[in-house]
């Protein structure tokens, strides 16, 4: 325990000066005036808990080259407090809610998806982060670790030591690993890892689907067509499909590979370049949904996100970077 005045900056919440008469223990506290000997409920703030839906930006597949490896990226990372819907990266249960301070601002943040060869950006809300994805390597290179992890690309030599990119813990998935050549490994997705080993053609990992819009929670067996997935990986040379949540599908002789979904945190499809079909896409933006308890929400929110009501919570969509004030 400090023995000296504590200052604004230890305390926000207190907004005068204040000088400690033997032991404390609370560890933060409201009030004013010139001395405080003890603290009671009244001073403490006033909180709730805030449940949320934090996706980071999906990456940018590998493909900037006219080898026959491009590899996936990774979907960003998937974290979420709304019942019944754990996080990504192989959580079984719900993170636990926030807990906000009425009168507090909050940021959220919404991480871009990657281009080509880039790792998608991080998305937040408070201190809650959902990492950006990670992108897929390109040519003889390993995938790059993010929320979930970009493929790798083949072995073209036998010298290549390649591998798909870790995803985070609680998070996302890993990268799929080539093992021979040509190919690329799919990104991993936050629901399952992306594919790899060999052939061509493989896909990214599927994302995590959640009833947060709808109202129902991941318990209710017969909500299915209202499942919204999200943060699929991206899928690698040959035609490898996308992950189930917005991860795009991969470069082949037929067709252009496909970018991540926009706010769904999806992985972009690899690239074969001087090709035709060769085109240049990036991953998808990522989201922040908070579900609030309607009793407690203020109404004051930048960033326009929208606003829905649903048995008895609001329910926030944010597409685009803003705030929000308890």
């Amino acid at each position: 325990l400090k023995s000296e005045s504590p200052t604004v900056e230890e305390y926000p919440y207190f907004t005068g000066n204040a000088t400690f008469a033997g032991d404390v223990t609370a560890t933060s506290f409201t009030g004013s005036g010139s001395s405080l000997t003890g603290f009671t409920d009244s001073q403490m703030p006033t909180t709730y808990d805030v449940e949320y839906l934090v996706v980071g930006g999906g990456a940018g597949g590998g493909g900037t080259h006219y080898y026959d490896d491009c590899s996936g990226g990774g979907a960003g990372g998937y974290r979420s407090s709304i019942a019944g819907n754990p996080s990504g990266g192989g959580r079984t249960e719900p993170e636990p809610a926030l807990t906000v301070v009425v009168g507090h601002t909050y940021s959220v943040v919404i991480g871009a998806g990657g281009a080509v060869n880039t790792n998608g950006g991080n998305s937040s809300f408070g201190s809650i982060i959902s990492l950006g994805g990670g992108r897929g390597g390109n040519h003889r290179s390993y995938g790059y670790p993010g929320g979930s992890g970009g493929g790798s690309n083949g072995v073209y030599a036998s010298t290549d030591s390649v591998a798909g990119g870790f995803g985070y813990l609680g998070q996302g998935y890993d990268g799929g690993t080539k093992t021979d050549y040509p190919g690329g490994g799919g990104g991993g997705g936050a629901g399952q890892a992306g594919e790899g080993g060999t052939g061509t053609g493989k896909s990214g990992g599927d994302g995590v689907w959640s009833l947060v819009e709808s109202g129902f929670n991941n318990y209710n067996p017969t909500a299915i067509s209202q499942r919204v997935y999200r943060a699929g990986g991206g899928g690698a040379y040959g035609g490898g499909a996308g992950g189930n949540g917005g991860g795009g599908a991969g470069w082949s002789t037929t067709s252009y590979p496909v970018g991540g979904t926009a706010n769904t945190g999806g992985g972009a499809g690899g690239n074969k370049t001087s090709h035709a079909y060769s085109a240049v896409v990036s991953g998808g933006s990522g989201i922040v949904i908070l579900k609030v308890p309607t009793s407690n929400y203020s109404g004051i929110t930048t960033g326009s996100p929208t606003v829905t009501t649903v048995a008895g919570f609001k329910i926030i969509k944010f597409t685009s970077t803003g705030t929000y004030t308890a």
